[in-house]
């Protein structure tokens, strides 16, 4: 690997970890890191295989209230990087992007803990009603250390590396480099009990072995059983739809008595986009461990309270009023920062609300709202659309179509999604949150998406899991192997399946991933070397 590879290298795991959306969307999954370290180091196909191997294991990953259980994107980005220079098998890449991905936690501490001090540069600016002093703080203040903090440890580490490793390897023998393989091959059942954890009511359960059985019984693709399981989901929802939808008023005015009508509003829809903009990009350019989304949220809004507030006094105590502590999840919650913008116009209308109220309201609505998202957005639309196309790499053979698919399909659906919310938010004010959880749609959406993922999962336990006992029994001169002519007779692929559901059933006792990803470790190097796998 030349110098100017690791660099690049180095860029990519900056670009993953970067709070610009783009890259949380894109470059912070292995699937997509993966493939670009691939094309760096001239091995394309090697790199995406990789790195859709690699995402199996972080399909169920998730951050939430601000803590990173484990970094897939220096999971992503390194370990495909020493995997290719090193000629490593996936097996063993997987075996080696774990550990990555826990030391990676370790920069995620760091930039929030920094930035914890960055936040408090905004107070000038604030206090000066600077609109282009918080966006510099927000934006471009944080991001010299996080450069240090990812491009320079990850761009040494990519050189150098790939001598180690090898040495390494030729070091400890084929029986290791076996027992990485063994390891590599369980490692995705703990990804996809994570997600089975968090979507897996008792009423949709059956549709998770129902993915299982077409492919172990049917060998039925991945994409077969992707749109079997969108058909079921769809029944579902139009099945459970009372059928009666209730047409939205021309003209809403909410409780306030705020009429929200273009030609009433001083706030127009190209605000409200711009707004999105900075959020979209920006949000968590400056997250920290004190208040979280605060100055993002403030960079975003910033604009929308200048057009209402004339006087710098005005503006000022504005600014300082969306510092305040703030934390949801980003593309449904959203919707927060759309009632925000209608009770600050509404407040300088007629003062009928006031900056205490606007708090309480923001302050009342990230939580639940956060819990919606949360369980729509991480814990089933990205590991349904990342399993999709990771399964297009791995299981169709269709190569870079799979991350370039990925990331339209998910910058795309999550740019909608936010657009709409914020304009709906916007639109009715505080009586957005009701009208959104009005009648149960919420929870049906969640419900179907929730029928859709476990059909997934499913497949995917079928598919991506590997273990089978290399036990025989002899008699005479005939042999009878325990995988071949027993297990398999009686159900194909039932110890991936016995280790998923073993991975779940740790979990839902409170057993951390991690701990459950060195129990199986172990287990299976103890297993391999007297011979039973």
């Amino acid at each position: 690997m030349s110098v100017m590879q690791a660099i690049l290298v180095g860029v990519v795991y900056y670009l993953g970890s970067a709070p610009w959306a783009i890259g949380y969307l894109t470059m912070n999954r292995p699937l997509v890191a993966g493939t670009v370290v691939g094309i760096i180091l001239g091995n394309p196909i090697m790199g995406v295989t990789i790195g859709a191997t690699i995402q199996l294991i972080y399909l169920g990953w998730m951050s939430v209230g601000g803590a990173q259980p484990s970094d897939p994107a220096l999971a992503g980005t390194l370990g495909t990087a020493l995997a290719v220079a090193s000629n490593l098998d996936i097996g063993a890449a997987l075996a080696l992007a774990v550990p990555l991905g826990m030391l990676g936690t370790l920069v995620w501490f760091g930039r929030n803990t920094f930035n914890t001090l960055i936040m408090r540069l905004a107070k000038k600016p604030t206090d000066n009603a600077d609109i282009k002093g918080i966006w510099r703080v927000n934006v471009l203040a944080p991001q010299p250390v996080l450069l240090m903090m990812t491009l320079l440890p990850v761009s040494l580490a990519a050189y150098y590396g790939p001598g180690f490793v090898q040495s390494a390897l030729e070091f400890l023998g084929d029986q290791v480099l076996r027992s990485m393989i063994l390891i590599g091959g369980v490692l995705p059942a703990v990804g996809i009990a994570l997600n089975l954890k968090v979507i897996m009511k008792r009423s949709i359960a059956p549709f998770f072995f129902l993915g299982f059985f077409l492919v172990s019984y049917l060998n039925m693709s991945m994409i077969g059983v992707s749109a079997f399981a969108a058909c079921a989901a769809a029944l579902y929802y139009l099945g459970s739809n009372p059928g009666k939808t209730e047409k939205a008023p021309e003209t809403v005015e909410n409780e306030a008595g705020q009429d929200n009508t273009e030609s009433s509003s001083i706030i127009t829809k190209k605000d409200l986009l711009y707004a999105w903009f900075k959020w979209f990009i920006f949000s968590h350019c400056c997250i920290n461990y004190e208040r979280f989304e605060n100055l993002g949220w403030t960079n975003s809004i910033s604009h929308i309270l200048a057009k209402l507030y004339k006087t710098k006094e005005e503006l000022s105590e504005a600014l300082e009023r969306h510092q305040e502590f703030f934390n949801t999840e980003p593309y449904i919650g959203i919707v927060i920062m759309g009632i925000t913008a209608a009770m600050e116009e509404q407040k300088v209308k007629n003062e009928t609300v006031t900056g205490e109220a606007i708090t309480a309201v923001k302050t009342g609505l990230m939580g639940p709202l956060a819990g919606i998202g949360d369980t729509l957005n991480q814990a089933i639309v990205y590991p349904v659309l990342l399993a999709f196309c990771a399964s297009l790499v791995l299981q169709n053979n269709l190569g870079l179509i799979g991350p370039v698919l990925f990331i339209v399909l998910n910058v795309g659906f999550m740019a909608i999604q936010s657009i709409y919310f914020i304009n709906y938010g916007y639109r009715f004010g505080k009586e957005a949150v009701t009208k959104i959880l009005k009648g149960g749609a919420m929870d049906r959406i969640i419900t179907a998406a929730g029928i859709l993922g476990c059909g997934v999962l499913g497949a995917l336990s079928a598919t991506y899991v590997y273990l089978s006992t290399a036990l025989t029994y002899s008699s005479g001169e005939t042999a009878i192997s325990l995988q071949t002519d027993l297990l398999d007779t009686l159900m194909p692929k039932l110890l991936p399946l016995g280790v998923t559901l073993l991975c779940l059933a740790l979990l839902k006792k409170s057993i951390s991933p991690t701990k459950i990803m060195l129990i199986l470790a172990a287990a299976v190097i103890v297993l391999g070397l007297i011979g039973i796998i």
